[in-house]
């Protein structure tokens, strides 16, 4: 295939091969793979002319087709439809027959680079997509005849440099209407931290995951929670089998809050990560939250889809635990065992009671895990048997499920009703904006919380106990991170935390990346309602009419006024020029105007036809002079007619 010279038929072949790539970074590894194959194929295709085997089109086709439905099921997914636009675009490039075909390519690539955001809106996502939709418009110049890939590339960029303006402005004014259809987005590319569920070593992995849960922003860095109150409350566990904590069925639950009318403690902002769930992690119990969240009487926010993009919530909570009453049926799913299991633990429970009267038992049970050779640890022994008797009286290992776990189970056999919280502790206060925290999914945590009568619902959180540093230390400072088994990356990015100018670092860009996430997420239609509001005074007809009259035509003109009111220096008006001076057709071309001017000036021939051949390799030959020579030449030709007219009369 000799479409495109070699120069640009590789250049083609990186962009797409990088595009394509990117697109298929959010799927299953399966699809890279068979993408790998095909962008193999077309290399060889394009640059050592292989044969493509009439068969491989179609064996490609079905490949992303049986691929499609067996990791998503149906065709009609927001994955699915990326993955078949990916391998189209692949199997294009085994097909290119003309020049066309490669421009339609090109453009191609360039359309399906958005697809990527839908999946990762960081900025630093942004940043990546536009650098590389400005290769592809470089190329595109280049596939057209500009003079090299430099001065391709400044094409671009002046492209983009009229471009940008005019499509932020429009941004921000062109209304945000809802889509008229959807496409689903597919659950397995949402990242969860927390499930509906949960067993002893199933926060294992969350331990060693260092990617961001959520952030929230609250007004200053004075109105920013105590350590010891950053809990963030995701769901409450209340049925337990012997090996399974479970969320009960929210039909159950839904309900206004008791302290709606009471003065909050903290307003913040809560940018959630994707999580393809609908728990909302607030502090205490929420007191005001947005008509897309629904109240649970457990004190739990729930949104009513399940969160697979960024989204932001504003929130107002109170440091209290909601206390809202229940009847005999909700007191016996509080307090229900599994019969037969735990023996040894429950025994132990009774022993406190008989020793220690009224609520003491629980504190008493508390301070016994600070003693004997209990330790908190993320590489716990594993538990053999009876897990729950295995940890208490042979380990003694483990993190925060393992205490929460024991202890919910000896407060049932106490008679107490109890339940199983889990959700986030602490949050990292950025460097750059201290009235922001992170919150990481090592952060995910897992505590108790226990009716008493006189009190309601109060906390109980065994690692406290077990493990201060966990409440009140930063995690660079933990223990029980040094010698853990993090992956290799994770683990250098522990190990570097200690440096002070790279912790400045890792705060600035993630507070950046987390301000455009912000903003992303909070323009919406209403978002942009108060916006131009805010700046207009309000959104009506004559507003906008106004604003499009005296800023965005104006702006428009000015961007583009080399294409309506070209400079005069420029080569082909000073040609046209140079033809009218000379008396000459303006559609004469260069080789053209050489006789005819050779005709008139024959002593000055060579000059001429030196001039000339510039001309002609500016807009026709491989090797283009610059624009310096091109200037130079023109004005060599228009010198010329100086001579006419100093010439004496017949």
């Amino acid at each position: 295939m000799r479409v495109i010279d070699p120069q640009q038929a590789r250049l083609t072949l990186g962009l797409i091969s990088i595009s394509s790539s990117v697109q298929l970074l959010g799927l299953p590894p399966l699809f890279m793979l068979l993408s790998g194959f095909l962008l193999l194929g077309a290399w060889l295709h394009w640059l050592w002319f292989w044969p493509v085997p009439k068969g491989l089109r179609l064996l490609g086709l079905l490949g992303f087709a049986v691929l499609i439905y067996s990791q998503f099921g149906n065709f009609f997914g927001l994955e699915p439809m990326v993955a078949l636009f990916v391998g189209s675009l692949l199997l294009k490039l085994l097909e290119v027959r003309a020049r066309r075909d490669v421009y339609l390519l090109v453009a191609l690539s360039l359309f399906g680079l958005a697809t990527p955001l839908l999946f990762n809106p960081e900025l630093w996502w942004f940043l990546i997509i536009l650098t590389i939709a400005l290769l592809h418009v470089s190329l595109l110049a280049l596939l057209h005849g500009q003079r090299s890939s430099q001065a391709a590339l400044r094409g671009a960029l002046g492209i983009l440099w009229r471009a940008l303006p005019l499509a932020a402005l429009l941004f921000f004014i062109v209304p945000r209407l809802p889509p008229l259809w959807a496409v689903p987005m597919a659950n397995h590319q949402s990242k969860t931290g927390l499930s509906d569920n949960l067993s002893l070593g199933s926060m294992d992995s969350l331990s060693r995951d260092g990617s961001l849960a959520f952030s929230a922003r609250f007004a200053d860095a004075a109105a920013l929670p105590l350590p010891a109150e950053r809990y963030w409350r995701s769901l409450m566990l209340v049925d337990y089998d012997g090996e399974q904590w479970l969320a009960p069925d929210v039909q159950h639950l839904r309900g206004d809050s008791p302290g709606k009318d009471a003065e909050p403690d903290w307003r913040y902002q809560v940018l959630l990560s994707p999580s393809a769930q609908r728990w909302i992690p607030s502090l205490g119990t929420a007191v005001a939250w947005p008509n897309k969240l629904e109240y649970l009487a457990d004190g739990t926010l729930r949104a009513r889809r399940p969160i697979h993009a960024r989204q932001l919530f504003a929130l107002e909570s109170n440091s209290d635990i909601v206390s809202q009453s229940f009847g005999r049926a909700w007191r016996n799913r509080l307090t229900a065992l599994p019969p037969d299991l735990h023996p040894e633990t429950r025994a132990y429970a009774r022993e406190m009671r008989q020793r220690y009267p009224g609520d003491e038992a629980l504190i008493a049970l508390l301070r016994s895990f600070t003693k004997g050779n209990f330790s908190y640890t993320l590489q716990p022994a594993p538990l053999l048997g009876d897990k729950v008797d295995s940890f208490m009286f042979e380990t003694q290992q483990g993190f925060c499920e393992h205490y929460a776990v024991a202890f919910a189970v000896m407060a049932r056999e106490l008679g107490y009703p109890t339940r199983l919280a889990t959700g986030y502790l602490g949050g990292e206060t950025s460097q750059v904006d201290p009235s922001t925290l992170m919150i990481y999914q090592y952060d995910a945590h897992a505590w108790v919380e226990v009716w008493l009568e006189q009190r309601g619902w109060v906390r109980f959180d065994p690692t406290a106990w077990i493990n201060p540093a966990r409440v009140a230390s930063p995690p660079e400072l933990r223990p029980e991170w040094r010698g853990a088994d993090l992956p290799m990356f994770e683990e250098l990015a522990w190990m570097l935390r200690g440096q002070q100018w790279l912790a400045h670092w890792r705060h600035a860009t993630e507070w950046a990346n987390l301000r455009w996430m912000q903003f992303m997420a909070d323009f919406d239609g209403v978002g942009q309602a108060a916006f131009l509001k805010r700046w207009l005074g309000g959104v009506d007809v004559p507003r906008m009419l106004l604003l499009l009259a005296f800023v965005v035509v104006p702006s428009w003109l000015w961007y583009g006024r080399d294409w309506w009111w070209p400079k005069p220096s420029q080569p082909a008006r000073r040609y046209r020029l140079m033809l009218q001076t000379h008396g000459l057709p303006a559609y004469t071309t260069p080789v053209q105007s050489a006789r005819a001017l050779v005709a008139r000036y024959p002593e000055h021939a060579e000059a001429i036809d030196v001039a000339v051949g510039a001309l002609q390799a500016y807009w026709y030959g491989a090797n283009k002079p610059s624009d310096a020579e091109v200037n130079a030449a023109l004005k060599t030709l228009l010198g010329f007619s100086k001579l006419q007219k100093k010439a004496p009369a017949q």
